[in-house]
């Protein structure tokens, strides 16, 4: 019998206390997983990231870590955001051109937060703007491209994703149907906290 590929993402949802030691609410993959693959961002592409959820929580900040740093990044144009089931934004952080410019794992507010979410998913969206976006720590997968990280998946199926380009600002609202495997979609770790 075939898995469908949002059964997929299930056991990292029966993981709690492994992340209360890591001092996060979800994650999309486990995060010893993520490593410096080659592929920096593209300017202006927004880049999305499914992850399933263990139940109702408090979203703060969501993490990410940054392998290779940004160059010269266009200020008000670099931002991570969190959208819901129905693909309505829930929050997006302060802009994050500054913050990009630096290796290192990064815990980035949501303004406005916190958020209580009760969903069976949300995507992170990512969108950097610059002369050299940032690379950011992703599964070993990514590297061979989107067909082995998304198993065939499709719109809201799929674990990792492009949606839109040539984005100065992340949208109120995403349709994931038109979430794509163009663009060199990137299997970002993200965490939630």
């Amino acid at each position: 019998m075939a898995t469908s590929p949002s059964a997929f993402v299930a056991p990292f949802v029966a993981l709690p206390d492994t992340y209360s030691q890591l001092g996060i609410l979800a994650e999309n993959y486990p995060n010893f997983f993520a490593a410096t693959i080659s592929g920096a961002l593209t300017s202006g592409t927004i880049y999305v990231q499914r992850l399933a959820l263990p139940g109702p929580i408090t979203v703060t900040n969501i993490l990410t870590g940054v392998a290779t740093a940004g160059v010269t990044l266009t200020a008000a144009q670099n931002f991570a955001g969190l959208y819901d089931a129905s693909g309505n934004q829930i929050g997006v952080t302060a802009d994050q051109s500054g913050t990009w410019t630096s290796t290192g794992v990064k815990t980035m507010a949501l303004t406005g937060g916190p958020f209580a979410v009760n969903q069976p998913f949300v995507f992170a969206a990512y969108l950097a703007n610059g002369t050299t976006p940032p690379l950011f720590a992703r599964g070993a997968g990514a590297g061979i491209g989107s067909p082995i990280v998304n198993l065939g998946a499709s719109g809201a199926t799929m674990a990792t994703a492009s949606n839109g380009t040539l984005a100065t600002a992340l949208p109120g609202s995403l349709v994931y149907a038109s979430n794509s495997a163009a663009g060199s979609p990137q299997h970002i770790w993200t965490g939630l906290s």
